[in-house]
């Protein structure tokens, strides 16, 4: 049996639709494998010695918060610290010096 006009234009609407939703349907089973479908679970990241928990939304807790602002107040001290070098370091090499390296070579 053929089958007509309408049936293969049907079946041709049907397999497009099927074909457009199959690379979304694809992603989604994809990205679900890659997380191994666990949701609501906790993250865990470690930090050097110091692991830290985080929940599914980004929870933290008080003590791990406060761990956190610790640490970024050492790291913007840090920084600080080493833009005052870097700025010195800049001054210096503006400054002309007496004392020439003997690994350098005087261009003349």
């Amino acid at each position: 049996m053929i089958p007509s006009k309408s049936e293969v234009k049907q079946f041709v609407e049907w397999l497009t639709l099927l074909i457009l939703l199959a690379c979304p349907l694809m992603m989604l089973f994809c990205m679900r494998g890659m997380h191994g479908g666990k949701k609501g679970h906790a993250h865990h990241h470690s930090n050097g010695d110091e692991k830290q928990t985080l929940t599914a939304k980004g929870e933290v807790s008080q003590q791990q918060w406060e761990t956190l602002q610790t640490q970024m107040a050492a790291l913007t001290e840090e920084n600080r610290h080493l833009r005052q070098e870097v700025e010195s370091m800049k001054v210096s090499q503006s400054t002309p010096n007496k004392m020439r390296s003997p690994f350098k070579k005087d261009v003349s």
